[in-house]
């Protein structure tokens, strides 16, 4: 059995993590305040914690609310995507016969004058 694909995805996501965190708008706050109100480590680490977790269950609230909303509009909206992709399909496969039947046309045309000239 291939784990790559689910691991690939829990190391992106550590990944991303990692250097979300690492963004100065994450921390610089926290460690500014801390200075000004001259916080110690541990206060400081408490106030990261604090607004670490905040951030972190905000992010999933707000996920979970997308996800549904999604799932929603799909089971509602979802044969509309069907037709317009469908739609689409046929019209982008239609453009280009005509653009390839003008390009062979021109191609004839070029051919059919070019010993004349």
């Amino acid at each position: 059995m291939n784990h790559s694909g689910p691991l690939l995805l829990v190391g992106s996501v550590a990944v991303v993590g990692v250097l979300h965190t690492i963004v100065p708008d994450h921390w610089v706050p926290i460690t500014l305040i801390a200075r000004q109100r001259g916080w110690s480590r541990r206060e400081t680490l408490e106030a990261a914690v604090k607004a670490g977790t905040g951030h972190v269950l905000s992010t999933l609230a707000i996920a979970l609310v997308v996800w549904f909303a999604g799932v929603a509009m799909a089971s509602r909206l979802g044969h509309y995507v069907d037709l317009a992709s469908s739609i689409a399909l046929i019209a982008f496969e239609r453009y280009g016969e005509a653009l390839s039947g003008a390009f062979i046309a021109l191609v004839g045309v070029v051919f059919w004058i070019w010993p004349v000239l």
